[in-house]
Order: structure tokens, then C-alpha cells, then sequence
């Protein structure tokens, strides 16, 4: 559930979107992206508006607190990444991907 949680977040940051076309993209069951972004907005980490075209559907953003989240989490994986390959050469690190 937790990378759900992470992909839902991180595919708002460039822009607000759909609620239904999030989980199509996503490729997360419908039901299960309505129960994490009630999380992320219970803990202010996104916003859930009524789409101005289309008052059926709701529009999702991720707030400030989301995006200091995200810049948080990128550095902390970053971090991780260089104290796992620190022993690595360049040409070792690039052969990996």
C-alpha cells in the first residue's frame, strides 16, 4: 500500500488531476486511490476539489506540505541510493541501469 501511497502523491505533483483518470494512469483499483487520497488529505498532503467542468468528478492537488514531502522523500532516496552504490564505480553504476 505504501507505494501506492508514493505513486499517487508523486504523479499529483506536476499538476491537479482527475480523481478516475489517477487511478486509470496509475493502474490502481478506483476504490483504493478514493481511500489513499482521503489519507493524503486527512494529513494535508493534497486537496480534493469539484471540477469546475464537470461538477460530477473531483479535481486531486497536492498542497505545499505534499510537495515539502516529496522533495523530503527525493533526497532521502538519493541519499540511500549513493550509501548503497557508494562503492561502486561510475561505469559499475551506469552498467546497472
Amino acid at each position: 500500500m505504501r507505494s501506492d501511497f508514493d505513486a499517487v502523491i508523486a504523479d499529483l505533483r506536476e499538476k491537479a488531476q482527475a480523481q478516475l483518470d489517477l487511478a486509470d494512469r496509475l493502474e490502481i483499483n478506483r476504490t483504493i486511490v478514493v481511500k489513499l487520497i482521503d489519507r493524503l488529505s486527512a494529513a494535508g498532503y493534497a486537496v480534493r476539489t469539484r471540477n469546475s467542468a464537470d461538477r460530477r468528478t473531483y479535481m486531486l492537488s497536492v498542497t505545499d506540505a505534499g510537495r515539502r514531502l516529496l522533495d523530503e522523500v527525493d533526497h532521502t532516496a538519493v541519499t540511500g541510493e549513493n550509501e548503497f552504490l557508494g562503492s561502486l564505480t561510475v561505469r559499475e553504476r551506469r552498467d546497472l541501469n
